[in-house]
């Protein structure tokens, strides 16, 4: 990685790659490679641009038909090749020390392939599973793109910003092989709207509100709200708490793919979670640690589940999952000397 510059224009950037050959006798040989940019550009008091790029390739063998699934004989001649692309441009402007607006474009591009050729293997009649064992290449192409604008304030005490999002989704799909299939395009928009607020009403206690309603195409719309307060009790020592909602719409493959494998099901709903937390985080100005608790809960409803289809050899996605997270999370530090924490 490597990085400089000056007030007015600075860079970074950096490589990275990966080589793993895998846990079984056949090989996986996931190769990873990673490069990213970034620039920051100040042209004239007030205003900034900063421009962003990264690229992920990740490419393997894949030796194991079906991940966790250990009684599936291993496949050495599967591979999968899957490549993302993400940019985002964003101008930001600020008038004076209490308001800024910005605007942001962003796009992001998935390029998966998976390959695999007939073995010659069959699962014994007892066996109580399915080998696959065909001649098959699929292919999948992502690309979303949108587009962002909001405004900060802050007077006095209250800190505020609003915004809304646009957002445009297409998926091309392709199968060759034995079970080749018609190409498949899909495509979507989404709309967001958002705004947050934070009000210290007191020298020791801030309490903040968020909400954000977000409507994708053939899905109703959705309200994710968020509230924390924060306490300052004394001399370094803050309690906190929070609690919000959120929501993962279905992607384009679960809800209206439909080829030889899987079913389309356009009446998947989103999948929903509420999180619930508090904690203490304690560091005295007069001391070298710093002492963190929380303790969290989190409930997720529709989850999306692949399962097989009534009356039909393939596969279907449903809400059928549901799951429960409790737990605490702690953290300590201390200061060793000078700049150096442990």
């Amino acid at each position: 990685a490597v990085g400089g510059g000056t007030e007015r224009f600075r860079s970074s950037a950096g490589l990275g790659a990966a080589f793993r050959r895998g846990i079984y006798v056949l090989p996986h040989d996931t190769r990873t490679r990673d490069a990213s940019l970034r620039l920051d550009w100040a042209p004239a008091p007030r205003w900034e641009a900063i421009l962003v790029g990264r690229r992920v390739d990740v490419a393997s063998q894949l030796p194991v038909r079906d991940p966790g699934a250990t009684r599936v004989p291993l496949d050495p001649n599967a591979r999968s090749d899957r490549d993302r692309t993400v940019g985002s441009l964003t101008v930001r402007h600020t008038p004076s020390a209490a308001w800024s607006v910005y605007a942001r474009a962003h796009r992001y591009r998935e390029d998966f392939l998976y390959v695999d050729e007939r073995d010659g293997v069959t699962a014994p009649p007892d066996a109580g599973f399915f080998v696959f064992d065909a001649d098959l290449q699929f292919r999948d192409d992502l690309h979303r793109a949108g587009v962002e604008t909001g405004a900060s304030l802050e007077v006095g005490s209250l800190r505020a910003t609003a915004g809304v999002s646009l957002e445009r989704e297409e998926l091309d799909e392709t199968i060759e092989g034995d079970f080749a299939s018609p190409p498949l395009f899909l495509e979507r928009s989404s709309v967001a709207g958002f705004g947050e607020a934070a009000w210290r009403f007191h020298p020791r206690a801030t309490v903040g509100v968020g909400l954000r309603v977000e409507s994708y195409e053939e899905l109703e719309a959705e309200v994710s709200p968020r509230a924390s307060v924060a306490v300052e009790a004394s001399d370094g020592v803050t309690f906190r708490a929070v609690m919000g909602r959120a929501f993962k719409a279905p992607n384009l493959q679960q809800q209206y793919v439909d080829n030889p494998f899987i079913v389309a099901n356009p009446d998947l709903r989103p999948e929903r979670s509420t999180s619930v937390e508090a904690g203490v985080d304690v560091e005295p100005t007069s001391a070298a640690v710093r002492l963190g608790l929380t303790v969290f809960r989190q409930t997720y409803e529709d989850l999306i589940r692949t399962v097989g289809q009534e009356g039909d050899s393939r596969q279907i996605n449903r809400n059928l999952g549901a799951a429960r997270a409790v737990g605490v999370e702690w953290n300590a530090a201390a200061r060793l000397g000078g700049p150096v924490w442990l």
